[in-house]
């Protein structure tokens, strides 16, 4: 299956976001992961969505299978490689064994969110721990209610899964114009911030896109593309420039609003594929950095801490310099000698949906193909 390469470019700047947030260069960086997520949703549900037209049923045995090639080899070489650095990083192998532990079996989000209130140097697996409990649940829910034809149930259920994240984050977020000065701020910025009931939304509003779209292609417009598209990269691009996000109304509007942005990117990058924005987004160092994102999330905090300890903070510059290249240097050779390689094995032993995802202006309209 081929890739759009322009949605990888959603994931570049996703991932721009997140390195300049761990190199405190872009404070709202953190908004990048609503984008991966809403992005998520989207693929994933188009790539279901399609296997069922094409073969008549969703197959959850090979999705898992795929999943698992996918995600998992890259995620115990990283967590590997910080329980080998643990002892440089200051940490007990104790403590580095159980948090990688927790990590790869995907409950990062539980033990921050609701048991531990406290970050700890694996903290950056929360966001895969809410990705893999999506995935756990959605292509059953989707599956049934395909099964029995009931497609406006799983769109139901999705509606539900953006709105109660939304509530509960109402609910949970401290009701002070700044968390880190209410009493018990840090707290209940861990509780907001990581809960898989707080942030499960930007999936489920991919998923919402991916069924609107399969359901009714003929939604796709260039101009209103354009429109919506323009839109959401300039929020995006604003929340990235938000000088301080610990305030409540990021939790509780700023999350909302930049997860619908993205899923106005990528409404407008499927409804107009070559305009100006879905070309810079597929340039090829934007578009390549979307691809091996997902090394570049496993390998950037273990690496800046490793960076920490070899150069001092008087030299900054040279300290993020390092942290910069050995953190893409373990990105490119996780994605060409792991991730690629055991995922293109299995995919020769398993029977991929021949269904190719496509860009239409009507329901037998040619588009070009996607991948997850």
């Amino acid at each position: 299956m081929g890739r759009r390469r322009d949605l990888d470019g959603i994931r570049g700047i996703g991932m721009i976001g997140v390195l300049g947030l761990h190199g405190g260069t872009i404070p709202g960086g953190d908004f990048g992961l609503i984008a991966f997520f809403v992005l998520s949703g989207y693929l994933i549900t188009t790539l279901l969505l399609r296997e069922r037209d094409k073969t008549g049923r969703i197959d959850g045995k090979q999705f898992y299978v795929r999943r698992a090639a996918r995600l998992l080899p890259a995620l115990l070489l990283a967590l590997g490689g910080f329980i080998a650095l643990s002892g440089r990083l200051g940490q007990s192998m104790g403590s580095a064994i159980s948090d990688a532990a927790v990590a790869f079996f995907y409950g990062m989000d539980i033990k921050i969110a609701y048991v531990a209130h406290a970050s700890n140097p694996v903290s950056w697996a929360w966001s895969l721990s809410v990705e893999e409990q999506f995935y756990l649940v959605w292509p059953l829910i989707l599956g049934v209610a395909l099964l029995r034809r009931r497609v406006g149930v799983a769109a139901a259920i999705a509606v539900v899964g953006v709105v109660v994240p939304t509530v509960t984050r109402i609910v949970t977020a401290p009701h002070t114009s700044y968390l880190l000065l209410s009493p018990n701020g840090l707290h209940w910025t861990y509780r907001t911030y990581f809960g898989v009931d707080t942030r499960m939304d930007a999936l489920f509003v991919g998923c919402l896109l991916a069924m609107a779209l399969w359901k009714w292609p003929q939604l796709l417009n260039r101009a209103a593309a354009i429109v919506l598209g323009t839109a959401g990269l300039a929020v995006i691009g604003m929340s990235y420039g938000m000088t301080n996000v610990f305030t409540r109304s990021t939790y509780t509007v700023w999350f909302s609003v930049v997860t619908f942005a993205s899923a106005g990117l990528i409404y407008g990058l499927l409804g107009a594929p070559r305009w100006i924005v879905s070309r810079f987004l597929a340039w090829r160092p934007i578009s390549y950095l979307g691809q091996i994102s997902y090394g570049v999330y496993l390998w950037n905090s273990t690496l800046g801490l490793l960076a920490g300890t070899l150069i001092s903070r008087q030299h900054q510059f040279e300290r993020g310099t390092v942290w910069l290249a050995m953190t893409l240097f373990a990105a490119v050779t996780s994605f060409h000698l792991v991730e690629q390689p055991i995922l293109r094995r299995v995919s020769h032993r398993v029977t991929l949906p021949t269904a190719e995802a496509k860009v239409p202006t009507q329901r037998t309209a040619e588009v070009r193909p996607l991948v997850s």
